[in-house]
């Protein structure tokens, strides 16, 4: 490739190291055109991940979960969607790496905190769904980054419903590397009587450490 002015290879040069940091650490990669298509697609999405933020384009569709005995709905999983103005609603799978990777995901989910608590008030006042609980998935920052967590726990208790009625599920990633400051993050949540769930149980590490030590009521298997 032949370059006409510094600003250029400092412009590829870039877009190969945003590729050799996704694949991992102590590596180098050489430039091709598709690492600039994909690095400018990656910059296109966080600007539109903050832009949905305030513009308010998150949605909650709520899964609901029965008792197998009985039939009856016991509390609802909260799911995450982002209606995207040009490629319609899209998952987490389109967007939540990203947002963990920037760090845009904290806001996020402050919005599904706030979301949530808002159903779970609305529900008080129906006699069927009065005691179902909300279960929602967080990052693992949220236990990690200890002013979050004050945040997160301050953010709870401003709300008008009971903790009980609340399960935040946290995957096995938010303990790889921070195992302890993360089981301190879980007893203070715990504390405040928040329900805890371990998600995609055999997805990754499968300690066993995490069922007999960590404060988890509900494990959720990896399909």
């Amino acid at each position: 490739k032949t370059y006409r002015n510094a600003d250029e290879v400092l412009r590829d040069a870039d877009a190969a190291m945003y590729q050799a940091k996704n694949l991992g650490r102590g590596r180098y990669v050489f430039f091709d055109e598709s690492m600039r298509e994909e690095l400018i697609a990656t910059m296109t999405l966080e600007q539109e991940l903050r832009a949905a933020i305030e513009q308010q384009q998150f949605e909650l569709h709520y899964q609901k979960i029965s008792d197998l005995n009985s039939a009856k709905i016991i509390g609802f999983e909260a799911l995450l969607r982002w209606n995207h103005p040009k490629r319609g609603l899209l998952t987490p799978c389109n967007f939540l790496p990203l947002a963990e990777e920037t760090g845009i995901i904290l806001a996020i989910e402050t919005w599904v905190v706030k979301a949530v608590a808002s159903q779970l008030k609305n529900l008080q006042n129906n006699a069927e769904y009065q005691h179902t609980f909300i279960a929602i998935n967080l990052s693992g920052r949220h236990l990690t980054q200890i002013n979050q967590l004050n945040k997160l726990i301050a953010l709870i208790q401003a709300q008008a419903f009971a903790p009980q009625r609340l399960i935040l599920e946290f995957n096995e990633r938010a303990f790889y590397q921070h195992e302890e400051l993360a089981l301190k993050g879980l007893r203070k949540l715990k504390n405040i009587g928040i329900k805890l769930a371990l998600d995609d149980y055999a997805s990754g590490v499968s300690s066993f450490s995490f069922l007999h030590s960590y404060p988890f009521e509900f494990i959720k298997l990896d399909r």
